[in-house]
């Protein structure tokens, strides 16, 4: 089932990544999708925070078993009104600047 209709789902495509948003709003992050690399591709989840947590994938298809739970659980936490923390507090690695 899905947490939110699929017309509030956005994207935008820049340099460093690919975004997936909630409404169109660039302060409610779903996921980053960085495939601009030949050898190394990633995503970035926001599950814990505004920081991001850092996913590694080898080919897209790998977002559905790195990601999906995380996907739900960001919109889960815009939909009851929460907003990203400062702080990450996930288990994963926390995304380094490119």
């Amino acid at each position: 089932m899905s947490e939110v209709g699929p017309e509030r789902i956005h994207h935008r495509d820049g340099k460093a990544y690919f975004a997936i948003l909630l409404d169109n709003n660039n302060r409610k992050p779903i996921i980053r999708l960085h495939l601009n690399g030949k050898s190394v591709k990633f995503v970035t989840t926001f599950e814990a925070g505004k920081d991001g947590t850092r996913r590694d994938i080898k080919a897209v298809v790998d977002i559905y078993t790195v990601a999906a739970d995380q996907i739900r659980k960001v919109i889960r936490q815009y939909e009851s009104g929460g907003t990203l923390s400062a702080s990450s507090q996930g288990d994963g690695e926390v995304e380094q600047p490119l």
